[in-house]
């Protein structure tokens, strides 16, 4: 991280100290996380302190912290923001579905399906536009980004999922920490959050009831499946390669540029082998969430979202909750 802060004195001593005392433990208690969090903003770095911007830039500027900011000041004192926990398989365009024009629409007719009782309001509603979007991939290449060039100077794909795989693991709980002190910030400021998941387990709904008060937030969580999981195994394939790719060529500039190795970053650490796993975890957790049967998620609004893909038509995205054809669906805009 100190190759990121350009001419900013920060105490790199202290930080040391800090993440030395719990950079080891395990990420999920999030109460011991928050403490941690905590201490580094006190006594460290904070968002909003000189130099934050600078080390954390890709997770602001893609994260869209001052369009979300923005977006929340706008917002009317009465509307309650909200924090949606976005889950499932990777590689079905999760993300990218966020940011499409449609995607209110495409959320307003899940919610007013499921939810036909309430008074549901389009543009109170969240999208990647307005939102903070809290990308732990982001926070991990940041944190990581000197690792991140012993990864980027492997060619075979099965080693480079490997050794990905095992950053992605050893720097979890740092990313986590810092991750707890941007999502902190953005509550003060009044901003919508997502953040993502696979939605293996039932961990970040209880950090989202742990640092998102129900009282203050409107909580949303947003399952998304895809028709053939064989296009998120190909979607996968091809992003890691094309992260190989930039990889390697963010290393001809990282001594002049050492965030190119940041940039380059696509995705998180699962490669196509262990996604029918990731898939199926995952919906026995959506599963119990809907029955009621899991002890999280009880008092959340609960959606969920259909990808469509084909190999000779746009890949589409619809409601889940009104059946087969009988929501619209929506295209996504062609990619550069």
């Amino acid at each position: 991280m100190q190759n990121l802060a350009d001419k900013h004195s920060l105490d790199w001593k202290k930080l040391r100290e800090l993440l030395g005392a719990s950079a080891h433990l395990p990420h999920k208690d999030w109460a011991r996380t928050e403490r941690a969090s905590q201490a580094l903003a006190t006594e460290f770095l904070s968002p909003g302190s000189p130099g934050f911007g600078s080390i954390f830039q890709r997770v602001l500027r893609d994260g869209c912290w001052e369009p979300a900011a923005e977006a929340a000041q706008r917002r009317s004192s009465s509307a309650k923001p909200w924090v949606v926990l976005v889950t499932g398989v990777n590689g079905i365009r999760k993300t990218s579905s966020m940011y499409q024009a449609w995607f209110k629409d495409v959320l307003l007719e899940e919610l007013s399906t499921r939810y036909p009782a309430g008074e549901w309001s389009r543009d109170e509603l969240p999208d990647g536009t307005d939102s903070f979007y809290r990308q732990l991939d982001y926070i991990i290449a940041t944190v990581a980004n000197q690792d991140f060039r012993s990864l980027y100077e492997l060619d075979d794909v099965s080693l480079y999922a490997e050794l990905k795989d095992s950053i992605f693991t050893r720097f979890r709980t740092v990313a986590e920490i810092w991750g707890v002190a941007l999502v902190k910030a953005a509550q003060q400021k009044g901003m919508h959050v997502m953040i993502e998941t696979s939605g293996r387990d039932i961990a970040m709904f209880r950090y989202v009831d742990h640092l998102f008060p129900g009282d203050e937030y409107r909580k949303l969580v947003l399952n998304f499946g895809i028709n053939d999981l064989g296009f998120a195994e190909r979607s996968v394939d091809a992003r890691m390669l094309q992260e190989m790719q930039k990889g390697r060529e963010a290393l001809k500039q990282s001594a002049e540029n050492p965030r190119a190795l940041i940039d380059a970053n696509a995705g998180g650490p699962y490669g196509s082998g262990v996604l029918k796993k990731v898939q199926a975890e995952s919906e026995q957790v959506w599963d119990s969430i809907v029955q009621g049967s899991a002890d999280v998620g009880k008092s959340w609004y609960l959606a969920s979202l259909r990808v469509n893909a084909r190999e000779d038509a746009p890949w589409t995205v619809c409601a889940a909750g009104c059946g087969d054809g009988a929501c619209k669906c929506f295209g996504f805009a062609p990619q550069n």
